[in-house]
């Protein structure tokens, strides 16, 4: 006995074939997200791209925004590079594609310089008109970030049997409340200048038990 399939099921797989056809125009951002380390103003080899960091993505046209959202980077592009699809409905004509970047608090931005704030990246093409198998590659997209300050860790303990070695079986401790001293300098290594030079008390505030001590944001 043949059973025929209900009309409503035949035209729901119409809509949506055209839904997933449709949905294939999209813009393709890829770029680095990183953090100036050394406070030089430029990536260095060390300084690797880097996941989770917020930035965020405007597109409009002529008269409207067509998509304004964030977007969390990650390192599935090209060497580690973020990359982000963004679907933009077939027929659209954007005027102006944009991607920016608000710091989290305790990060200053120095890539890109002198473009706005928030730092922000401008890209056409103007006019593009998307069909369903458009897809525009935007990259390029470099966002530098400086700590506003640095964290030094260690630890202070006693060598209760005098091999030393700090114990890995909890009996010599990182102690807090002992006195150590930061000398800090930046500049010339022939004429530096002085930055902290201070005593300190330790405390137990890093990981593993270790002391935390904040340092100015300088070149080290």
């Amino acid at each position: 006995m043949h059973i025929m399939k209900p009309r409503w099921t035949i035209i729901l797989s119409v809509l949506l074939l055209f839904a997933l056809v449709g949905a294939a125009s999209a813009l393709y951002a890829e770029g680095c997200k990183w953090v100036d380390l050394n406070k030089s103003g430029s990536k260095d080899t060390n300084e690797l791209c880097q996941a989770g960091w917020t930035l965020h993505i405007k597109v409009t046209n002529a008269t409207a925004t067509i998509r304004d959202e964030d977007f969390v980077t990650n390192t599935a592009g090209t060497t580690g590079k973020f990359n982000y699809l963004l679907p933009v409905p077939a027929g659209t004509t954007t005027s102006s594609v944009t991607i920016s970047e608000i710091p989290p608090t305790g990060y200053t931005v120095v890539v890109p310089a002198g473009v706005g704030n928030p730092p922000t990246y401008s890209y056409g093409p103007a006019g593009k008109t998307y069909t369903a198998a458009t897809t525009t590659n935007l990259s390029g997209f470099s966002f530098g970030n400086q700590p506003d300050t640095y964290t030094a860790e260690g630890c202070y303990w006693i060598d209760a049997n005098g091999d030393s070695q700090q114990a890995t079986d909890g009996s010599e401790p990182c102690l807090a409340g002992k006195t150590l001293h930061a000398n800090v300098w930046e500049g010339n290594p022939a004429n530096p200048s002085p930055i902290k030079d201070e005593d300190f008390q330790t405390n137990t505030a890093g990981t593993g038990g270790k002391f935390s001590y904040t340092l100015p944001a300088v070149p080290y």
